[in-house]
């Protein structure tokens, strides 16, 4: 039995993925206040790594589509 992994087109989404989440984490990091200020410190992270996700997840959408 033979496996075989071609590095193709789906390097491209997989490279989205990863600048998507570097730059969620570059923009807001992980949360440091502590009381009410941290809550609202966790939705903006949330936020982040929400567009994060969805900038992902279209890039995966379109490779499927496309290939």
């Amino acid at each position: 039995m033979n496996l075989t992994i071609e590095i193709s087109w789906w390097v491209i989404p997989a490279l989205v993925t990863l600048m998507a989440f570097a730059w969620a984490y570059k923009q807001v990091g992980l949360p440091k206040s502590e009381g009410h200020a941290a809550a609202l410190e966790m939705v903006v992270c949330l936020l982040f790594y929400g567009m994060a996700a969805i900038a992902s997840l279209a890039s995966w959408l379109a490779w499927a589509v496309l290939t």
